[in-house]
């Protein structure tokens, strides 16, 4: 059976819409938060955010994407994640109370030492969260799954906005993770219960649970290095600046973090089970080969993120405040560099992971990690502008290297199809958003930016559509 673009449409819808609540839940609990806080106790829940961040993404372990890409009956995908669960629960905690003490009794970081500690009792839930949700994107659950993930990220939001505004800067943001985890579960239930309760006589051979081991653990590296390349620059200013300044620094940035929790689940539950059938031999019969789906993904981040850095000054003032309006020119870099870097990562790695290719998304994202690492503490004695800037740069060069090499091996295109579709449209959006962002300080209108803003999406998808060369039906796919 054909999913079409009515059906397609419908899913996309459903996640979209429930994107844009999930984001306007999320710009609400960063208003809040800046608002609520001085600037000492602002980079103690600073950190708390970093934390939550970086120990979703470790205990996912790589299968969500592992349940995705396997070919067999969902009951076997489920039976062998079955049989691995306990392996990375255990290591989760031990982990995260690991970490604490290092942090606390060696290092000196009493903050980190704490968020860890309170961090600890939740990594059961979200390891289980990632095959729970691989399995409503491999089954085409997104309306399902949409929703849960609303209901949690609202009550959640609930619970850190509460916490906030009764000036609870240590647990605000750790009790909001955990009520988003139990409630987003309770609405996925069936699938948790699908996920922990063994039918009787099916057990997973050492075999297949030492395959599933292997291909999560190197998942798990790849997307930490990616995490970690993402968390970089506040590491590094973490360390050379005052708490205060990191705070109103990280505080900024999580409005781009968020923009990238909208927009990343629309493009990669969309596209990820395409690219699995382009590993199956079945992207033969569909309209929409890789380099489609990448130059879609690649206008898709692109026109998103430029156009957050065209309207930068009214976001800047109308959630923060004036009181973050003279550093309004950091969310500018903070947006191109988070354009740049889902043009360098985010379709190779989505295509990388749904094609069966682990290791070779961790050592890319390594590399990443690596490049951005080393230009950012070069540049970084020089201020925030260069350094956001070199890594901006950086990240071009590196993501047109990866285009050219691993994706070109990888989807078997030529030279040409990469150039043509995928390089080239990349740089002349980013030329077209440059100007435009010349023309707003030219004016310096609040309705300026917006219509810049405007003009540069319509844009960037009437050349995608051209480019592609997908006018009537943009996804064809065989299956139930």
């Amino acid at each position: 059976m054909e999913i079409r673009l009515s059906s397609i449409v419908k899913k996309g819808s459903v996640q979209l819409v429930s994107s844009l609540l999930m984001a306007a839940l999320q710009l609400l609990q960063i208003g809040v938060i800046s608002r609520s806080f001085a600037a000492a106790p602002l980079g103690i829940v600073s950190i708390n955010l970093m934390i939550v961040a970086v120990a979703t993404v470790f205990s996912d372990f790589g299968l969500q994407s592992f349940v995705i890409q396997d070919k067999r009956d969902m009951k076997f995908t489920l039976l062998d994640v079955r049989a691995v669960l306990p392996i990375f629960i255990s290591a989760t905690v031990m982990i995260s109370l690991v970490g604490a003490c290092l942090a606390r009794y060696c290092f000196g970081a009493l903050d980190v030492g704490n968020a860890l500690l309170w961090i600890a009792p939740a990594m059961p839930l979200t390891v289980i969260s990632g095959p729970v949700q691989g399995a409503a994107v491999r089954e085409l659950h997104i309306e399902r799954l949409a929703f849960a993930e609303f209901a949690g990220k609202a009550c959640g939001v609930a619970t850190t906005v509460f916490l906030a505004s009764s000036e609870h800067a240590v647990v605000s943001v750790i009790a909001g993770f955990y009520v988003s985890q139990v409630v987003r579960l309770l609405f996925l239930h069936e699938t948790v219960l699908a996920l922990l309760i063994a039918p009787r006589g099916q057990k997973c051979s050492a075999g297949r649970r030492g395959a599933v081991v292997s291909y999560a653990v190197a998942q798990m590296l790849g997307q930490v290095s990616n995490t970690l390349a993402a968390k970089a620059d506040e590491l590094i200013v973490a360390a050379a600046m005052p708490l205060e300044t990191f705070g109103i620094y990280s505080s900024m940035k999580q409005l781009v973090i968020q923009a990238v929790a909208f927009v990343a689940p629309v493009v990669r539950r969309l596209t990820m089970p395409f690219f699995a059938n382009h590993r199956g031999g079945i992207a033969g019969k569909s309209r929409f080969t890789p380099n489609k789906l990448i130059c879609w993904s690649n206008a898709v981040y692109i026109g998103f993120f430029v156009s957050v850095a065209l309207t930068s000054e009214p976001s800047t003032r109308f959630i923060f405040g004036s009181r973050f309006i003279i550093h309004a020119d950091w969310l500018i870099l903070f947006a191109l560099l988070w354009s740049v870097r889902t043009f360098a990562g985010g379709g190779i790695s989505a295509f990388l992971q749904s094609t069966g290719a682990p290791l070779t998304d961790f050592w890319w994202t390594l590399v990443q990690l690596i490049v951005q690492t080393t230009v950012m503490l070069m540049a970084a004695p020089n201020g925030v502008y260069v350094m956001l800037i070199s890594a901006i740069v950086s990240y071009l060069i590196v993501g047109v290297l990866g285009y050219l090499t691993i994706y070109r091996r990888k989807s078997g295109a030529s030279v040409s199809e990469v150039v043509t579709m995928i390089i080239i449209p990349a740089f002349l959006y980013y030329i077209f958003g440059l100007s435009l962002l010349w023309l707003e300080s030219v004016f310096e209108i609040y309705w300026v930016d917006a219509l810049c803003a405007f003009i540069f999406m319509c844009a960037v998808i009437a050349a995608t559509i051209i480019i592609s060369g997908d006018r009537r039906i943009l996804f064809q796919r065989s299956a139930v």
